[in-house]
């Protein structure tokens, strides 16, 4: 198959499964497209059957790595239509299967229009807030449902997701869910025990107001007064000013290591004792997995689709919203019980195996498939 796939260039989860099913697709002998506004942070290495189309050439400087930049100028969208137009004009792709829904809906239509039955077969996967920013907003829901309308299938990466797609948009269908994966050949276990004398409690995340990385500060507070414990934060973005002042305010900058944005988060997930989240929604939660590949249990809040990631009580723990108490006191009792610690590792690295990167390729190969031959019976032919 020669396929698209278009994902932001922006540090976050849909970037990064984006990247990673590019990759896979190749390994799997298909030829892959890359579209991107500026060449992605997280760059892939140059393979024989990979070529990444950007609109410009260089990293913007103005904006932030975590910045999620959804709002493309008119000339933007015109031009990246336009490229992506002639790849398939010259190339003839089969199948274009974009990472969010914005902008990126937007340039779907425009090439299902210009193209007609010679356009190839569009796939929306929908990832988190391209969704969760509707459900308070009936009329711009609306919109996006006539948006999607242009879309031959639509993908999503939990059950919980997809019920709340159904629930903002009105779709009677709901999307394929394909979940996103871990590459278990990056993401290996290490030993099932405490590794430190003083625990270390690991928050990775872009730092969107979403993700409410303040809620992490308040869960380690509380839990550094039972357990002395050190807090490392990977990531950067919105909210990171917010929490340097508030753990400035608790008297914590100096049990804090501040890593920024890392590339390759494998190895410090492998240092680390417990993964801590405070998200106000997740529709998967991809570092939860990537730290249970690696034997660390999660605390997370029960929002979104975390529960059909995190098993509570056996790969980690799931509070409720905002009860920074509930999430501590499950902490201490984890970090505090070695025997607890090592079933719940060993368990967590057992469940991450559900998610293997090439079960979910396989998932997008099958559903490509079924859409090219849906696509072709219309159009009359083969593209």
């Amino acid at each position: 198959m020669n396929i698209g796939i278009m994902c932001h260039s922006s540090y976050g989860g849909s970037s990064r499964i984006a990247l990673s099913s590019a990759a896979g697709l190749v390994r799997n002998g298909h030829t892959v497209h890359l579209f991107a506004r500026t060449p992605p942070y997280l760059s892939l290495k140059v393979v024989q059957g990979l070529t990444c189309h950007t609109l410009y050439n260089f990293r913007e400087k103005a904006l932030h790595p975590a910045h999620l930049n959804i709002c493309w100028p008119g000339h933007e969208l015109d031009t990246m239509v336009e490229l992506i137009i002639s790849i398939v004009q010259d190339e003839g792709l089969d199948i274009i299967n974009m990472h969010y829904a914005f902008p990126f809906i937007f340039i779907a239509r425009l090439v299902k229009e210009k193209l007609q039955d010679t356009a190839p077969g569009i796939i929306l996967t929908l990832h988190g807030t391209d969704v969760y920013r509707f459900e308070d907003n009936a009329a711009e829901a609306a919109e996006l449902s006539l948006c999607l309308a242009c879309c031959d299938a639509l993908t999503t990466v939990s059950k919980s997701h997809a019920q709340l797609f159904a629930r903002v948009s009105g779709w009677k269908d709901l999307p394929e869910v394909i979940p996103n994966f871990v590459d278990l050949d990056c993401f290996s276990a290490k030993p099932p025990a405490i590794s430190h004398a003083r625990p270390v409690i690991l928050h990775i995340s872009n730092f969107r107001a979403v993700k409410n990385p303040c809620g992490v500060v308040s869960i380690f507070y509380k839990l550094n007064e039972k357990i002395s414990s050190e807090l490392w934060l990977v990531g950067d973005g919105e909210e990171m000013q917010n929490v340097r002042t508030m753990l400035e305010n608790k008297g914590l900058q100096d049990s804090v290591k501040f890593f920024g944005l890392l590339p390759d988060i494998s190895d410090i997930i492998n240092k680390a004792d417990l993964l801590v989240m405070s998200s106000m929604y997740e529709s998967f939660c991809l570092t939860a997995l990537e730290a249970m590949a690696c034997g660390v249990p999660v605390l997370a809040p029960h929002v979104g689709g975390l529960p059909e990631v995190v098993a509570h009580g056996k790969t980690g723990f799931l509070y409720p919203p905002n009860d920074y108490a509930s999430g501590a006191a499950f902490a201490v009792k984890l970090l505090s019980d070695p025997g607890l610690y090592k079933k719940m590792s060993m368990h967590a690295v057992l469940r991450a195996q559900a998610f293997d990167q090439e079960h979910s390729i396989m998932l997008y190969e099958r559903l490509y498939a079924r859409v090219m031959a849906k696509t072709s019976a219309v159009g009359g032919g083969e593209h």
